[in-house]
């Protein structure tokens, strides 16, 4: 198999052939060596990254955090977590296996469960009897 010494600028500065990468090392002497074939797939991926310095000053401005919100008195699985005392996972296993009704909401990448008001007072019922029972 044929191996490549590599430099800082991801260049090629020596071929070798070796059995596995190890082998490579040794006659090569160190340094970044990868096989011909990773090289060949991923020729950009050995390439550094090259940066351009400037003068120009930025005030960096402070993120502004995005709240999201939803319909009133509706809880997300958390808050009924921090009601009920159950964890957050177990809470949601819980929900799935009583079919509960939820509604999806997708705030950017993310998926949050909300909860009528209703249902959630259900939650909090079936979860206490739950407790009794045990």
């Amino acid at each position: 198999m044929k191996w490549h010494q590599l430099n800082n600028d991801g260049a090629i500065v020596q071929t070798v052939t070796a059995p596995d990468k190890q082998s490579a090392l040794a006659l090569c002497g160190g340094g970044t060596v990868v096989s011909a074939v990773s090289y060949g797939m991923d020729v950009h991926k050995f390439q550094p990254v090259r940066t351009v310095v400037t003068d120009i000053e930025q005030v960096q401005h402070r993120q502004v955090k995005t709240v999201y919100t939803y319909k009133r008195g509706w809880l997300r699985l958390a808050e009924l977590s921090d009601l009920t005392k159950v964890p957050q996972n177990s809470l949601r296993h819980l929900i799935d296996h009583w079919r509960i009704p939820f509604e999806l909401a997708h705030f950017g990448g993310r998926r949050i469960r909300f909860y009528h008001p209703v249902v959630a007072r259900q939650i909090q019922k079936r979860v206490a009897d739950r407790r009794k029972k045990q």
